[in-house]
Formats: structure tokens, sequence, C-alpha cells
């Protein structure tokens, strides 16, 4: 029995360290190729011990998979892992069992719910970090005091001719980029339901709150192979997006809180009040149509009060750069 404990915590071992790296993209992982691939191979063996937990011999392809060269290489953490079984030749041994017997029903099932809990606990974890890495993000924006000004966004005046061409190519770029991921369909068609809701409030402004794992989870839960290893950046970028144009009015709890009360995070944003309703026809037209998009808006929309915020200050747009309201198209031009 103590053996077998201490097979079950080396094997435990190794499935954590399986899914840990198998979770993380590659080249931010310290474990080496090899010590994965042993990990790989501890799981394979484990897996054919269960396919053939009703048989009393070895199967063929259990047989091949253990007289295997890359099983072979890793004899010694089979055997540390109590998975190692020795295949006597066909003529010595009817049973095809040698000096390590197959597993019982029992012992199996003790390495399953070990293999099935780390691999939960590994999905959980990623989880954590991607929340906490989302809040890092916000809370960054957030805290930069030279990002929001009372007309500006960053370096540029809200009511410009060049801040509208550089949020519809922040918008433009991002929507290109992961419009054809079903994944961000929810939070595309949140951004575009906030605008347009936004267009028909001329005075009060209009808050989307939306869960934290829209952004965290998606580049993830995604069936893109592309957008699988790249959720940092994706997460990056929709925070960009949002912080090109809305204001972070909230963050209803931190990830901590929001942890130790079981439940995820929340954001809430608006639109700029200086940013008038022509500045957002723009904005929207550079996002998919909704009929283009197969996911409903996430999150939900609220009418925010005068005491929690400033009311819109350029909704008609009076103090737009009208340079980029002159309809040159409709002037003849006379090549002298």
């Amino acid at each position: 029995e103590n053996l077998d404990r201490d097979h079950l915590e080396k094997f435990s071992g190794h499935c954590q360290a399986y899914y840990q790296r198998s979770l993380t993209n590659a080249e931010d992982s310290n474990s080496s190729d090899r010590e994965f691939l042993a990990c790989q191979i501890i799981l394979d063996a484990l897996e054919h011990q269960l396919i053939n937990v009703h048989e009393e011999e070895i199967s063929h392809e259990h047989k091949m998979f253990l007289s295997s060269d890359i099983a072979k290489q890793h004899s010694a953490q089979l055997k540390s892992c109590g998975l190692h079984v020795h295949c006597q030749p066909a003529e010595s041994s009817s049973s095809g069992v040698g000096s390590s017997p197959m597993l019982s029903h029992q012992i199996l099932a003790e390495y399953a719910k070990i293999r099935d809990q780390q691999r939960r606990l590994a999905h959980e974890s990623q989880m954590e970090q991607r929340k906490v890495q989302l809040e890092k993000l916000i809370r960054k924006k957030v805290q930069d005091a030279n990002h929001i000004g009372e007309d500006t966004i960053g370096e540029y005046v809200v009511t410009s001719q060049s801040y509208l061409n550089h949020v519809r190519g922040v918008v433009r770029i991002f929507a290109s980029r992961y419009k054809g991921d079903i994944g961000t369909h929810s939070f595309l068609a949140g951004v575009r339901s906030l605008i347009e809701k936004q267009m028909n409030v001329d005075s009060k402004m209009i808050m989307w709150s939306f869960n934290g794992s829209t952004l965290s989870e998606v580049s993830f839960n995604s069936a893109n192979p592309r957008l699988k290893k790249c959720g940092e950046g994706y997460m990056k970028e929709a925070v960009d997006l949002l912080t090109s144009f809305m204001i972070c009015f909230r963050s209803m709890e931190s990830t901590e809180e929001a942890k130790e009360k079981e439940y995820e995070p929340m954001y809430g944003f608006h639109v700029h009040p200086m940013i008038s309703n022509n500045y957002l026809r723009y904005i929207v037209s550079e996002l998919p149509s909704q009929k283009n998009l197969e996911a409903r808006a996430t999150g939900s929309l609220e009418t925010m009060s005068d005491s929690e915020c400033e009311r819109r200050g350029n909704a008609l747009g009076s103090m737009d750069d009208q340079s980029s309201l002159i309809p040159w198209s409709n002037f003849p031009c006379n090549i002298l």
C-alpha cells in the first residue's frame, strides 16, 4: 500500500507538470521538452491500462506501446509511477504479464481521479492568472492620470479629426483581426450595443457592465488555434480598444475580492462624455454589423445618474473639428 501511495504521488507530480505546461505557451515554460515528453508518456501508459481494464491480458496495442523505443527510454519514470508492465515474449508467457502485473480496478480508479483533479486544478490556475492579468491591464489605464482628460484621451483631443482617425483605426484593426472567431462576437456585439444606445441618448451617459471572463477566457475557449495562444495579446488589444473611446467607470470588485465571494469580477465602461454622436457613427461603422455576429451582446446597459457621471457635453457635435464634416465630394474640382 505504501508503494502504491508513493507511485500515486509521483504520478500526481507528473500530471501537474503536464497540464500546467500544456495550458501555457511553450516559450513561456521553464520545463524542458524532455520532461514534458516523459509526462506525456506516463499519461499514455495510464490510458492503455484504462482501455484494457476489463481484459485479463495485455492488448496488442499496449504491448506495442511498451516495446516502443520512446517507452523504453522512459522506463524509469514509468516504474516510478507504477505504470511499467514488463512484457514477456509471447512464447514464454501466454498472459503477456511479467514482473509488473496490470493494475487493479481500484488502483486504476485512483490514478484516473488524480489525473482529472490535476487537470481541473491546472485549468483553474490558468483562469485565475488570466483574470489577474486583465485586472492589471485595466487598472494600468485607469491609474494613468494622463490617459483621460476633460476633453482628451491620451494625446488626442476627442473632438479633433486626428482623434477620430486614430480611434477608427484601432477599432478597424481589432475587428478585422478577431471578427472571424465566434468567441469574440459577444464582446464585439456589446461594444456595438453600447454605441448605438448612447447615440440615442443625448444627455446622460450609458454604462456597459460586463463579466471579466468575456475578455479573459475567449481566446482560450476559442476554436481558432491562432487565438488559443495569444490570450494576453487579445486581452491587451481589447482593453486598448475600450480605452480608446471609453472610460472605465468602475471595477466592481478586485479579482481577489471576487474570488473570495465566488463570482467573476465585473467591469463598467461608458463613452467619453465629449465624443459626439457623429463621431460615434464613424466608430460603429468599423464594427461588424449585428447580422454578421453570431452571439448576443454580453453584459448589460444602464443609464447613469447625474451624481454618478457628468452629462454629455458634445452630443450634437458643436465642438467637433468641422473639417472632418465637410462633404468635399459635393464640391466641383476644376483643374487649372
